[in-house]
């Protein structure tokens, strides 16, 4: 049985070592005749730490992206909506605002790629009110 505390808390370069450890260990079996499902193992394996140290290669990018991403949104508030709003607002406002939502959840967005689109949307918006109408 695992200790608790070796059980728990593996990291990503943690994880690649372990299923190296793996790939080495099926390729043990792999002498004389052997059972191919040994193959499979040791590509699911491959495959898997290919997965993994390409994540791994990304990650900086991405923290980058993250820090870029909250500057780019540093002056949209974001504000709750009140029952008080809805008294101002026409309903075919909140009906759109409301299909704009749920297209950003069929996206599958992050809430802050979500509210970089709407900040996108907005300051485009803003730059179009200056010369043109809807």
């Amino acid at each position: 049985m695992m200790d608790k505390e070796k059980s728990i808390g593996i990291n990503r370069e943690g994880a690649i070592k372990q299923l190296k450890d793996l790939i080495v260990d099926r390729k043990t079996f792999c002498v004389g005749d052997y059972d191919p499902i040994f193959d499979k193992d040791i590509q699911a394996l491959e495959y898997a730490v290919n997965e993994l140290e390409k994540v791994t290669l990304q990650m900086p990018f991405k923290e980058e992206k993250d820090k870029e991403m909250q500057k780019y949104l540093i002056k949209f508030q974001k504000n709750v909506y009140s029952k008080v709003e809805k008294e101002f607002l026409e309903e075919e406002v909140i009906e759109i605002g409301n299909i704009i939502i749920k297209m950003l959840k069929e996206k599958e967005l992050t809430y802050v790629d979500a509210y970089a689109t709407l900040e996108y949307v907005y300051r485009s918006l803003k730059v179009m009110s200056e010369y043109t109408h809807l």
